[in-house]
Order: C-alpha cells, then structure tokens, then sequence
C-alpha cells in the first residue's frame, strides 16, 4: 500500500523518481503497482526531461510487455517512450522488443489513436541500431529476422490505414516510416509492393496538411535514394504527379518544398530511368512550378531557390535534345532567372553561381539542333550578360561565381548570333570581368580556360590594339604557364596565340 502511494505522487526529484523504479522492479508482476507506476512516470515526463532514461524504459518496457491488455499501461508507456530520447535503451537487441512491443499495443487497441499515435512516435528508437543494419545485428536466424521486421512494417502500415484520416496519425507514421526504412532496410520491398500506395494516396487526402507532407516526402526520399531499382515506371510517374500537387499547394512553405526538391533530386540523379524522368518532368507542369518556386523563395530561402536551378540545370544536362530546353525558355526560364532573381540575389553568392551554371546550360551548344544561338540572344536581350559582369565584379573572390560566370560567358560567345552577341557582352564589360577573375584565381583551370575560349572568340571584333595588349596579352601570359599542365586550357591558348600573332605580324 505503501508503495503505491508513492506511486500515486510523483516529483522529479531523484529521490521520488528512484522509489517509483524501485517499486515498479519489486512488484513488476502486480498489474496495480505498474499501472500507477506507468502512470506516474507519463506525468513526469509530461513536465520535462529526466536524466533517468534507461531505468524508466527498462522498467516500462517489462510492464509493457507483461500486462499486454492494460489499457492505461500500454497508453502510458507508448507516450513514454515518445518523449524518452532514443539513446535510452541498454542495447540494441532491446530495440527490436520495444518494436514489437510498440506494435502490440496497436494491435490491442485499434480503435485508440491516441495509442497508435505515440506508438508511432516512439519507433524513434530505431536509431539506437547502426544505419542499414541487417541479420548480423541480432542473434536469431535471418528468416526470424525477416519475418519480425515485416510484421513491424505491416503493423505501422496498418495502423495509418485505419486512422488515415487522422493528421497526427498519419504524421507520426509518416515518421516510423522513415525510421523502418532507415534501419531495417529488409522492409523496403513489402513497403513498395503495398506501402508507396498508401502514402501518395495519404498526399491526396490531406492535399493541404504541411507536416503530413512534410515527413511524408522525407519517406519517400530515402526510397528514391537508397532503394530505387524497387520502382517500375507507374510508380514514378505517380510520385511525379503528387510532386506537382505538393509544388502547387504548397510553394510558400519551405519545408515541404525542400523535402520535395530532395525527392526530385534524387529521382533524377539514377542513370537508368533519367530519360524517363526527364520525359516526364517536361511533358508535365513541373518545370513551371519550379520556375515559381524559385522566384518566390529567392529572399526568405535563398536555398530552396538555389536547389530549384540546380535540379532544372540537371534536368537540362540530362536530355540529348533541346525539348528541356525549348520547355523552360517557354515557361520564361531567362526572364525569371535573370530580371528576378539575379536583381534580387546580389549579395548571396551561392545563388548567383547557380543561376551563372543555369545560364551556361541553357546557352551550351545542343546535341542535335542549332537553336542555342537564339538562346543566348535571348540571355542578352534580357540583360543576362550585364546580370553576369555584375555577379562577377561583386563577388570577385568566389571561386565558385567566377567559375559558372566564366563558363556561362564562354557557352553565350560559343554559341552567339553573328558579331551582336559578342559586341554585348563587351559593352557590358566581360573582358575586364574576365581578366580580373583569372588575375585573382590564376590556379583555376576552368575560369582560365573559359577565360582564352572568349577572348578568342572576340578577337576579331576588337578594334584597338591598346585594347588587346591590355587584357587580352596579360590574360594570354598568365593562362599560357597554367596551361602547359591542362590540355584542354593549352588548347584554347594556342588558339588564341595564332590570333595575336596574326595581328601583331
């Protein structure tokens, strides 16, 4: 009687919290006793954290496990282990017990979403195992293994069907999930076969719910990046389709739209489906909202705009034609990189360097047409060159910007119309803008090489001979001692050389 109650008023103190443990061991199979201890340790934890986390989830656990079909035990305890920090358990094999004991309690009480919704939570611990873990991990056999960590996945998958309609529910197993996938990754097949489903149809049903989606598309980014050969062209085109829902409904929120871009990185990035992909992501409206994207997120997120060109830059490098092309330039590609988020984004060097990589594959010589001369007419006309001088003379000490700037100008001078294009970009300043870069980074091989490439395709137009010897000469000098170790930079020089040697004979 005594026991119980100290039971009955907990403090959080280590005093108090040492008797309840205590008592708890003592009369471990007095259902009484661990229900009010159960109960009482809800409540402390409930109040903030406690340095007591093994002991509490030794001693939960064994309640847990030897009073299955009390109610107020498994409510407690499931919460319990929510709010415990996943280091608190001894070892790793006491993971998987707490697991199957987790998805007992869900078993027992379907009807309880409370149950089910801290059950989920607490699959946290999972990260006690190492990442990838596999039959070496646990002492039994590897059909026991297999069989124990489907029934694992089949239980959360089933507790998200029953109470789909539940955000919490649905947000807390969105984060089993990750957690299952992660650390049990035996499990990714079933999930594929009956899991994936589930999910995109959960996106359609809670269309406007940030944290469903949120920590749903997280799910879906571990399968595309460790797990992707389990998908056949269907599912792809389905995750497709609810990232363009996401990218619609949610292109203000920047936690789901990076977790999105994530998944389309991803998605992207596997050679076995990438003309596929690309296919797909043009023939929709992805690029579109992309495109919107970028342009909303350049001041509050800079990063998620940077992300966005990237992915389009990639979706570009990916196609053999010009149909991702033709497509972003319709959908106004120049005009929002350009007189948006270039204007915008002077001092964030980072974005500037993927809007100068954007450019430079826009512009870049096509594979089967010749369409790209208009292109860089294009990135002229809308101020794309000046845009380009500007980064470069703001942000003379990246690396990073004179690198894309450089190959950007080099792609708009390779692929120009007749002598207007060029004859821009030297208004706008490009030759001093290059000799200043390669001046300050002389060991990068790319930014010199770039750097001749232009300089080469200018030299007819030059006039002053004042002009040549001042940038171009210094800049030939330079480039001519790195480039005896670079082919491709030694090339360029040689080219450049036959040039002034013709004009100065």
């Amino acid at each position: 009687v005594d026991n119980i109650e100290a039971l009955m008023i907990p403090k959080r103190n280590r005093g108090e919290v040492s008797v309840v443990l205590a008592a708890m061991r003592i009369h471990k199979f007095d259902e009484q006793t661990q229900e009010l201890g159960c109960s009482s340790l809800r409540t402390l934890m409930c109040n903030g954290p406690t340095d007591y986390g093994i002991g509490i989830a030794d001693v939960v656990l064994v309640a847990m496990q030897n009073f299955v079909g009390n109610f107020e035990v498994q409510r407690c305890g499931c919460e319990i282990f929510a709010c415990l920090p996943p280091p608190s358990l001894p070892t790793r094999f006491r993971c998987l017990d707490l697991s199957l004991a987790l998805c007992s309690s869900m078993t027992r009480f379907p009807d309880s979403s409370e149950v089910h919704a801290d059950a989920l939570r607490a699959f946290h611990h999972l990260e006690a195992l190492p990442q990838g873990s596999r039959r070496r991990t646990f002492p039994f056999p590897a059909v026991i293994h297999q069989t124990k960590n489907n029934h694992i996945l089949q239980t959360v998958l089933a507790s998200i069907n029953l109470h789909r309609l539940d955000a919490r529910v649905v947000e807390q197993g969105c984060f089993a999930l990750q957690k299952i996938l992660t650390f049990l990754p035996s499990t990714t097949a079933r999930f594929v076969s009956g899991g994936l489903d589930l999910l995109l149809s959960l996106f359609r049903e809670h269309r406007f719910d940030m944290d469903v989606h949120q920590s749903g598309w997280i799910v879906v980014s571990i399968l595309l990046r460790s797990y992707e050969r389990y998908l056949d062209n269907d599912s792809v085109a389905a995750i497709l389709t609810q990232m363009s829902h996401a990218l619609h409904d949610h292109r203000e929120n920047a936690g789901v739209i990076g977790e999105v871009f994530e998944a389309l990185s991803y998605l992207i990035q596997h050679h076995r489906r990438e003309q596929v992909v690309t296919s797909m992501l043009v023939d929709g409206s992805i690029i579109r909202l992309i495109l919107s994207v970028i342009e909303f997120h350049v001041l509050p997120h800079p990063s998620i705009s940077e992300h966005g060109l990237k992915l389009l830059t990639r979706v570009q490098s990916k196609r053999t034609d010009d149909v991702a092309k033709a497509e972003v330039i319709k959908c106004g590609g120049i005009d929002v990189v350009v007189l948006k988020v270039m204007r915008q984004s002077k001092l964030i060097h980072t974005l500037l360097a993927a809007c100068c990589s954007f450019l430079a594959q826009l512009a870049v010589r096509p594979m089967q047409s010749s369409s790209s001369s208009n292109v860089a007419a294009s990135i002229v006309a809308a101020g794309g060159d000046a845009a380009i001088v500007d980064a470069m003379n703001r942000h003379l000490g990246s690396e990073a910007v004179q690198e894309q700037a450089s190959e950007a100008l080099k792609s708009m001078a390779d692929n120009g119309v007749g002598d207007e294009t060029l004859s821009n970009m030297i208004r706008a300043g490009a030759i001093a803008s290059l000799a200043a870069a390669s001046e300050t980074h002389p060991r990068n091989v790319a930014i010199n090489s770039n750097a001749c490439f232009v300089l080469r395709s200018v030299e007819k137009m030059v006039a002053s001979r004042r002009m040549r010897t001042t940038h171009h000469c210094e800049l030939l000098n330079r480039s001519a001692r790195l480039g005896r170790d670079f082919f491709e930079l030694w090339t360029d020089t040689l080219g450049f050389l036959c040039y002034c040697r013709k004009f100065t004979n």
